[in-house]
């Protein structure tokens, strides 16, 4: 956070400003602070205000007890409360013979062996790992940490971050995100997660102040640290009152997100109380409740979407078309709403909703390819197959099996096969746009991506095999 700058967060209880504990007559908070107002008092750990009053992060402290740690000067076990990654059920501790016992002495011995003896050393272990990985770790590292080397169950999480850039929904995002021109206020985005869209909200900004919320504290510290650290983060539910004054942003915009919002028409009130006149609302990738798995929830039909908006101007478009002219690199086309029988069909579909006209129109071509901003790197879908003199043969191979049913498109335009020259190789390296690296742009094998996002090792195609476990 820079000094002097407004953070502008009001109490969502009861709508005073915040007051900072670390810097009373300043307009900022610092890195470890406590946020006071009339009502109540809120940590700030790393940097990101956590504006709940349940328990929170993966050691479930209350924030009573965070401010105890950060009024004391403990930073650090602040920050390890909120990260130290939750351990797996008691069962997967334990030994093949005690599975072997009956019900009811099994489930006590094994509760016992797991509390008293191997959950501390996994606690251990795991705070171990996290310190020494923070000088020289990248996003994905953090991922791996949180989400595949301690927690073995949430590998579909896992791959779901990971490979995020370059996947349909991450390019009907961007695509989106390039309406957005020259905003003379905020943006704000509503689940905002680790930060993969948010990066490109920055690009877009022309230098107003980009603000991230999520209900989780993880993701956050990975986009603060890593995927956008120029943004700034607050930990807050986004179907509930929004900690921001009312007109307070141009922009908010949600991608993947939003249908999982258990008040939606709370969360769109939220929404529209602090945009701005003229501003925009872009509910990007909603699923469709008539095409979504059993068993999953708060999904709502295109017509409940578009009843949320009723009386604003807006438009609703299955991401499949929005994805088929960002594949010939164009926008989205607003001029008119997409086809009732079609958006029935598809599992997903976007929609903006906006006081300014000129957003519902055909938008034409991108002046350049938007996953192509960033450091450019070897998609990491595409791994090394072989080589020979001249050249590195790439191979697009999926993590999972899921991950490929959820992402059928990408066949379509990502070849199964490619290649890259040694020279190529210089210069994508040197962040060269040389014809070549161009060609493997528009064709997906080369993406733009945080600096400090994947392993260096992983960068030209050399990804560690136990990532696709």
């Amino acid at each position: 956070m820079q000094r002097g700058v407004d953070h502008g967060l009001h109490c969502p209880q009861c709508g005073a400003r915040f007051r900072s504990e670390a810097n009373p007559e300043d307009l900022d908070y610092a890195e470890f602070d406590v946020l006071g107002c009339q009502c109540s008092s809120y940590p700030v750990v790393a940097g990101i205000p956590i504006l709940k009053k349940e328990s929170v992060g993966a050691e479930q402290q209350s924030g009573e007890e965070l401010i105890k740690h950060i009024r004391q000067g403990q930073y650090g076990e602040a920050l390890r409360a909120m990260l130290l990654p939750a351990p797996p059920p008691e069962a997967t501790f334990a030994p093949k013979l005690m599975t072997r016992l009956p019900r009811p002495l099994r489930t006590r011995a094994i509760r016992f062996y797991a509390q008293r003896w191997r959950i501390p050393r996994w606690r251990a272990e795991a705070a171990k790992f996290l310190e020494s990985s923070g000088r020289t770790a990248t996003a994905c590292d953090a991922m791996e940490i949180y989400l595949h080397r301690f927690r073995p169950l949430s590998q579909s999480i896992y791959n779901y971050f990971v490979f995020r850039f370059g996947v349909p929904r991450h390019l009907v995002s961007l695509s989106f995100a390039s309406l957005i021109s020259e905003p003379e206020g905020p943006i704000l985005e509503l689940g905002c997660g680790c930060g993969h869209i948010t990066r490109t909200l920055l690009d877009r900004a022309n230098g107003q102040r980009v603000i991230g919320i999520d209900a989780t504290f993880w993701p956050l510290w990975v986009a603060k640290t890593w995927v956008a650290p120029q943004a700034q983060y607050v930990l807050c539910d986004a179907d509930r009152s929004l900690p921001f004054s009312t007109h307070s942003f141009e922009v908010v915009f949600s991608t993947d997100a939003f249908h999982y919002f258990p008040d939606k028409a709370n969360a769109v009130r939220e929404a529209r109380r602090v945009i701005r006149p003229g501003g925009s609302l872009f509910l990007v990738s909603l699923n469709n409740a008539a095409l979504a798995p059993s068993g999953t929830n708060y999904r709502l039909t295109p017509e409940g979407y578009e009843r949320l908006v009723a009386d604003m101007p807006h438009c609703l478009v299955t991401d499949a078309d929005v994805l088929e002219r960002y594949l010939r690199k164009q926008g989205p086309a607003l001029g008119q709403d997409g086809d009732p029988l079609r958006l029935a069909q598809e599992l997903r579909a976007s929609l903006v909703a906006s006081q300014n006209q000129a957003m519902f129109r055909d938008h034409g071509t991108f002046s350049s390819w938007p996953h192509a901003r960033g450091t450019l790197q070897i998609n990491p879908l595409y791994l090394e197959k072989g080589k020979n003199a001249t050249s590195i043969a790439l191979e697009r191979r999926f993590p999972s099996d899921s991950f490929a049913t959820d992402h059928p498109e990408c066949k379509d335009y990502m070849s199964e096969q490619a290649q890259i020259s040694y020279a190529g190789l210089s210069d994508l390296e040197a962040g060269r746009r040389t014809p070549e690296i161009e060609s493997l742009i528009g064709r997906f094998v080369v993406l733009g991506m945080p600096e400090r996002y994947l392993p260096t090792g992983r960068r030209t195609g050399h990804l560690a095999s136990s990532t696709r476990a």
